[in-house]
């Protein structure tokens, strides 16, 4: 039998690894979510230095995938923001805004870009909320604990009980069974009952005037 010299070996194993990289990066370009923000990001950077790019229900998306995305768009000349919109009935109900380039380059984590705006979901929080300050409130639900980087969360809710227009918003966290408010969260709401919160932080979002 004929032995494999050094030089044969180091051929062989250059060949499997090549071909083991040719293999994942097939299986990550099939990714239909993967397709889809880097054919989002090509189409927003053709129209500008700086535009949006709109998808809708998508709870699951990797970070790497959105920092993929930014390059992306770079390299034709563009930056793209991306909106992560919730639908329910084909209607609009909330959305998270995104700038890719926050993402950490060292972070491959997995984000949930949903929002859940069922009161069977939030009653509980409001309850809470209610009981411990004693004034009425709104809240929300963030699909992701965490995104660490800041993005815009919108969600249209029902403000009837509200008494004016300067709202604050809080975080719950499940854990502690405490309240905080959010810093610089320049929580305000539009002319279509959209509230708007800047936030690095997910989970439950409570909001209430100030």
């Amino acid at each position: 039998m004929n032995k494999i010299s050094n030089k044969q070996l180091v051929i062989i194993l250059v060949t499997i690894l090549l071909l083991a990289a040719a293999v994942l990066t097939f299986m990550l370009l099939r990714s239909p979510t993967r397709r889809l923000l880097l054919q989002r990001a090509r189409q927003a950077a053709e129209f500008g230095e700086i535009n949006y790019a709109t998808v809708y229900n998508l709870d699951e998306v990797k970070k790497k995938d959105l920092r993929d995305a930014a390059s992306q768009a770079l390299t034709k000349g563009g930056k793209v923001f991306f909106n992560f919109d919730t639908l329910y009935s084909d209607v609009v109900v909330g959305r998270i805004s995104v700038n890719p380039l926050l993402v950490d380059e060292k972070d491959n984590g997995t984000l949930n870009m949903t929002l859940d705006l069922s009161q069977d979901t939030v009653a509980h929080v409001r309850q809470k909320f209610e009981q411990l300050h004693s004034k009425p409130c709104a809240a929300f639900k963030c699909n992701t604990e965490n995104f660490g980087m800041t993005v815009t969360l919108s969600a249209r809710l029902d403000l009837a009980e509200l008494p004016g227009k300067d709202l604050v918003a809080y975080h719950y966290d499940e854990a502690t069974d405490t309240f905080s408010e959010i810093e610089n969260a320049q929580c305000f709401v539009d002319n279509h009952d959209f509230v708007f919160v800047t936030t690095s932080l997910g989970g439950y979002v409570v909001v209430t005037t100030q």
